[in-house]
C-alpha cells in the first residue's frame, strides 16, 4: 500500500508525533546526514529534503529524466549521488 505517507514515531512514548502526505509516489532512497537532515528520493524524478527536528520539508529538487532508482550520500565529502535508470546524477553542497 502506498499512501505517500511522511510517519515520525517518538520511540520512548512510542507515539506518532508527524504524519504528512509527503510524496506522490514511492520512496526509492533514503539517508540521513549528520542526524539533522532526511534526504529521500522518489520513483518519480524528485529529491525531498527534510529537517529532522521538524520533519518538515525543506527543499524540493527536482531531476529531469527517468525516477531515482537509489541514493547514496557522502556527508564529509559534501556530496549525494543519485543513480537513475540511464545516468547518474550528482550534487554537491
Amino acid at each position: 500500500h502506498r499512501d505517500g505517507r511522511f510517519l515520525v514515531w517518538d520511540l520512548e512514548t512510542q507515539e506518532l508525533i508527524f504524519n504528512e502526505a509527503a510524496f506522490g509516489d514511492g520512496v526509492t532512497g533514503l539517508n540521513v546526514i549528520a542526524n539533522r537532515i532526511i534526504v529521500t528520493g522518489q520513483s518519480s524524478d524528485q529529491i525531498k529534503v527534510f529537517d529532522c527536528d521538524t520533519a518538515r520539508p525543506v527543499a524540493t529538487l527536482p531531476i529531469a529524466g527517468p525516477g531515482i532508482r537509489a541514493m547514496l550520500v557522502a556527508a564529509k565529502q559534501r556530496w549525494m549521488l543519485v543513480n537513475q535508470e540511464t545516468r547518474v546524477v550528482a550534487f554537491r553542497w
